[in-house]
C-alpha cells in the first residue's frame, strides 16, 4: 500500500535530517545548539527553522525517538534565552526575523508526552519571554499585534534585490519598502504572498493573532498544571485580544480578516480563516461561516492559500499552491468546532494527492498543485520535503483511519 511505503519513506529518511552544532560557526552563519536538532529536509538544509519544527515534531508523536521532539524544543527555548524569541532559524541573519510563534503549542505536545513539570516550569518562564517580544516589538495602536522585521540600513539592497528576483520584476516602490516587505513576509512564514499588497507593515494579521490568542490559552494551562497564580491574568489577556479580533478585524459575513492600520479597511479573501477555528478562538456563528466560504479555496485537491487571482508578479503562497500546514490547520480546526464531515472531506483529498503524487515520484514534497493535483505549483522554486509535509501526512492519515473506525 502506498501508506506504508509513505511511511517506510519517512522512517528511513528522519534520521537523516538531524543535525549537530553546539558551537556559533559564524563563517557558515549558523548559531550553535546544546542538542542535536531536526532539519526540514535531508538536503536542502542545514538550519533549525521555527514552525517547519512543529510539524516535524508532530512525526515524533508516532515514531521514534520521541526525545528527539523535545530536544527541538529545548533548542528553541535555548534561543529565546539567548535572542529573546526564537528567530526565522538558527541562522545568523534569520534572528531578525522570526516566525508563526507556534513554540507554546510545542511545548504543550513535549509536556502531555513527558509529563515532566519541572521541565514545564521552566519552559514556561521562557515562553514568557517569548510573548513579551510579540506583544512590544510587534505591538500597534489597536492593541492587537502584527508580523514585523528588524530592518539595519545595510541589509536593505541584499533583501531587496532579492525580493525583486523572487517575484519576477522590480516595483515601483523604495528599496527599503522591498526589503521590509521581503522581511515581513518571511516572518509570517509566507515568501512570498500578496494577502497585504505590498503594504505587509500596515496590516494586522488575523492568523499571527489567533496564535497569540493560542499562547494566552496554553499559558493559562500551563498555569493550572503548574500551580502559579497566573491562570487569571493569562485567561484576560486571552479575553481581551478576542474582543479586539471581534471588534477590528470581524467583518459582517462573520469572517475575520488582515486589518488595515492605514485605510481601516479589511483585507482579501484567505487560508487565514481557518486559524481562529484551530485555535478555538471562534465562536459557533463564526466557524460555521468559515465552513461556508470555504469553497472559495477549497479544490479537488485540498485547501488553496487564496481565491484565483490576477496579480503581477510570482508568489508561492498564492493560487493554487496548497501548504502542508494550512491542510493541517483546517481539518483540525474543521473537526474542533464538530465539522467532521467537512475536515474527513479535505483530509482524504490532500492524502490522496500526497499519495498519487508519491507512487508516481517516490518522493514528499514542500507544496503541491491543489488544482492540478501534482508536485507543480505555481512559484520559483519547489523541493523535497521531509518535514512539514511527513508531519502533516501523518496526522491526517491516523485522523482519518480514526474516523473510519466509527
Amino acid at each position: 500500500m502506498t501508506s506504508e511505503k509513505i511511511k517506510r519513506y519517512i522512517e528511513e529518511n528522519l534520521p537523516k535530517c538531524i543535525r549537530e552544532r553546539k558551537e556559533d560557526n559564524l563563517a557558515e552563519e549558523l548559531y550553535g545548539l546544546p542538542y542535536p536538532y531536526t532539519v526540514p529536509s535531508v538536503n536542502s538544509f542545514d538550519e533549525l527553522y521555527y514552525w517547519d519544527t512543529y510539524f516535524l515534531n508532530k512525526i515524533y508523536q508516532f515514531t521514534e525517538p520521541k526525545a528527539q521532539m523535545r530536544n527541538n524544543v529545548d533548542n528553541m527555548l535555548y534561543m529565546v534565552e539567548r535572542f529573546g524569541h526564537m528567530g526565522n532559524s538558527n541562522r545568523t541573519y534569520h534572528i531578525k526575523i522570526s516566525q508563526p510563534p507556534l513554540l507554546s503549542e510545542m511545548v504543550k505536545d513535549v509536556y502531555n508526552s513527558f509529563a515532566d513539570k519541572q521541565w514545564l516550569k521552566k519552559a514556561y518562564e521562557t515562553l514568557k519571554k517569548e510573548y513579551t517580544f510579540w506583544v512590544t516589538e510587534r505591538m500597534t495602536e489597536i492593541g492587537l499585534n502584527q508580523y514585523g522585521c528588524s530592518l539595519k540600513e545595510e541589509d536593505v539592497p541584499v533583501l531587496a534585490e532579492g525580493f525583486s528576483e523572487r517575484l519576477g520584476y522590480r516595483p515601483d516602490m523604495t528599496e527599503y519598502d522591498m526589503a521590509r516587505q521581503y522581511l515581513i513576509c518571511c516572518e509570517a512564514g509566507l515568501d512570498l504572498c500578496y494577502r497585504w499588497g505590498m503594504e505587509g507593515h500596515s496590516y494586522v494579521q488575523v492568523d499571527l493573532n489567533s496564535i497569540l490568542y493560542g499562547i494566552e490559552k496554553n499559558m493559562e494551562y500551563f498555569s493550572d498544571e503548574l500551580g502559579t497564580g497566573e491562570s487569571e491574568l493569562w485567561r484576560d489577556r486571552a479575553k481581551k485580544r478576542k474582543k479586539l479580533m471581534n471588534e477590528f478585524l470581524l467583518s459582517e459575513d462573520k469572517l475575520f480578516y488582515d486589518y488595515s492600520l492605514k485605510t481601516k479597511e479589511l483585507g482579501m479573501f484567505n487560508d487565514a480563516c481557518v486559524y481562529p477555528l484551530f485555535f478555538g478562538l471562534a465562536n459557533q456563528e463564526q466557524a460555521k461561516a468559515a465552513l461556508e466560504n470555504l469553497g472559495r479555496i477549497e479544490t479537488d485537491h485540498g485547501i488553496t492559500v487564496c481565491e484565483k487571482h490576477d496579480v503581477k508578479g510570482v508568489f508561492q503562497w498564492a493560487y493554487p499552491n496548497a501548504w502542508p500546514c494550512i491542510q493541517y490547520f483546517t481539518v483540525f480546526g474543521l473537526e474542533r468546532y464538530g465539522y467532521t464531515d467537512a475536515a474527513v472531506r479535505i483530509g482524504k483529498k490532500y492524502i490522496n494527492m500526497l499519495e498519487t503524487v508519491f507512487e508516481e515520484t517516490g518522493e514528499l514534497w514542500e507544496k503541491y498543485n491543489a488544482v492540478e493535483g501534482n508536485n507543480k505549483p505555481v512559484s520559483n522554486s519547489q523541493t523535497t520535503m521531509l518535514g512539514w509535509t511527513a508531519g502533516t501526512y501523518l496526522s491526517i492519515s491516523r485522523y482519518l483511519e480514526e474516523k473510519e473506525k466509527l
